[in-house]
């Protein structure tokens, strides 16, 4: 893999954990906190941290929100995000700026593998807690440009409200031809579970303009 996975996107990760259940979702909103560092000849060759918002409605529609990158916000406003519709199985990449929600041909990165109780008790890799929430800690594998998925770390799930709350995974890649290493660690934290966003924050047509995906 040649291109470094840049923050907004993350790539493609596989998670094994259960699938969300049919029906409504426990609502949620948060804050989260994306670190990222890459590391080549044992030097750091970049860093970011970037923060925002995480919302889900009682829908199963989840808003993701980057508000700062390294502590200064994108001109005072939130600059991009990312929508997933459920009900009408859609995703957006939202520009503030422009007004914009472009319908995003490569689906969020969250794909849950599914199986019975035992099955999950087998790939669990331990119990943890975020932010006071007890949750299970399974593999994280990446898909890489190749199709070939490779364990690149770990993920707390809470199975009781169907969340992710951090993530923790190390991805190689090549940068004119020389190895390096990147390291993501994306972790939920201020988490108030029940809490109904605004539903305004998920009407797409009454804030934005859709357009196709400007990547095609």
């Amino acid at each position: 893999m040649e291109a470094r996975v840049a923050v907004a996107s993350f790539g493609l990760f596989v998670l094994l954990c259960p699938s969300a259940a049919l029906g409504q979702s426990m609502p949620v909103t948060a804050k989260e906190r994306i670190t990222d560092e890459t590391v080549q000849d044992g030097r750091v060759i970049g860093s970011q941290t970037t923060e925002g918002a995480w919302f889900r409605n009682s829908a199963g529609s989840i808003l993701d929100q980057f508000t700062t990158i390294d502590g200064k916000a994108a001109v005072g406003q939130i600059a991009r995000a990312r929508l997933y519709d459920k009900e009408q199985g859609v995703h957006y990449e939202l520009d503030y700026t422009e007004h914009r929600a472009y319908i995003d041909s490569i689906p969020m990165p969250k794909t849950p593998i599914t199986g019975n109780g035992r099955t999950r008790a087998q790939n669990a890799l331990g119990q943890g807690s975020v932010q006071g929430i007890a949750c299970t800690w399974f593999p994280a594998y990446h898909v890489g440009s190749d199709g070939v998925r490779r364990l690149a770390g770990r993920h707390c799930y809470s199975e009781e409200y169907e969340l992710e709350l951090k993530k923790d995974v190390t991805l190689t890649f090549s940068i004119k031809g020389e190895p390096a290493i990147q390291h993501l660690v994306i972790e939920k934290y201020d988490i108030h579970v029940g809490q109904e966003p605004d539903p305004k924050l998920f009407d797409i047509k009454t804030n934005f303009t859709v357009s196709p995906d400007p990547k095609q």
